[in-house]
């Protein structure tokens, strides 16, 4: 790769507008023009497809909450013990459920799955459905990204090298840590990829990508730019992208 055609130097869109005209482009530009291979449009295909063989609505999956919680990841073991006094631990940090009292979940090994964007929640599966826990320093942690707390882990351990031979990171280190300017600094890169990724999210469920204006106040001498300013991209209304429901092709 050389400099003249690295994206890193290059790249203009940010990832929230990028994936909004993407579908644009998939489902309004593509989709309604003839395909040689079809001799139609792939949107008149796929409703004839529907019309002869029926919508198949066994198959479809509610993109609601329980399909997020569903596809969030796990740990490694899949599982934790649930701790009487601290609940169940995910990397370095303790999260609590009230449903930890019962006795028969105490000391047991419960399915656990956490949001990769937010280290101050994660969930338990416990008598047979998904319960919330809250962390230990919620207030630190909430918001906090898993590549957050995986850079801070990194730089705790690097700073602590020289002093100790063994350095157990724990969860009051990383608040304590994560509470700092210096955190701040390290993390700042990461926590600007994570707001992009997170507005792809708020763009799936219906919400409009943030979008840079214009500077009304310099001049430019080119035609063309003079011109883009007075140009308007196409309403996000007027996309029919339904993103309530998910379907699974098994031929595909």
């Amino acid at each position: 790769m050389t400099k003249s055609v690295n994206p890193k130097n290059l790249a203009l869109w940010t990832l929230d507008l990028f994936y909004h005209y993407l579908c644009e482009w998939a489902y309004e530009i593509y989709d309604t023009r003839e395909h040689p291979a079809l001799g139609q449009t792939p949107r008149e295909a796929y409703t004839d497809g529907m019309a002869q063989f029926g919508i198949r609505s066994h198959r479809m999956i509610p993109y609601d909450e329980n399909f997020k919680l569903l596809t969030m990841p796990t740990t490694d073991k899949r599982k934790a013990k649930v701790d009487a006094s601290q609940g169940l631990q995910i990397r370095h940090i303790h999260y609590w459920s009230n449903a930890f009292r019962d006795p028969e979940i105490q000391k047991t090994y419960v399915d656990v799955r956490y949001d990769p964007f937010d280290a101050g929640i994660a969930y338990a599966y416990v008598h047979g459905q998904w319960v919330e826990c809250i962390s230990e320093q919620y207030s630190i942690f909430k918001g906090r990204s898993e590549k957050e707390i995986e850079i801070a882990t990194a730089e705790l351990r690097k700073r602590h090298q020289n002093h100790a031979k063994q350095f157990n990171v724990r969860a009051k280190h990383l608040a304590s840590f994560l509470s700092t300017v210096e955190a701040e600094e390290v993390l700042l890169e990461q926590r600007l990829r994570d707001s992009q990724v997170k507005n792809v999210f708020r763009v799936i469920e219906g919400g409009l990508p943030n979008r840079i204006p214009f500077d009304q106040s310099e001049e430019k001498e080119s035609s063309d730019i003079k011109e883009s300013k007075n140009w308007e991209p196409p309403s996000p209304e007027n996309i029919s992208v339904n993103v309530n429901k998910l379907e699974i092709y098994s031929e595909y």
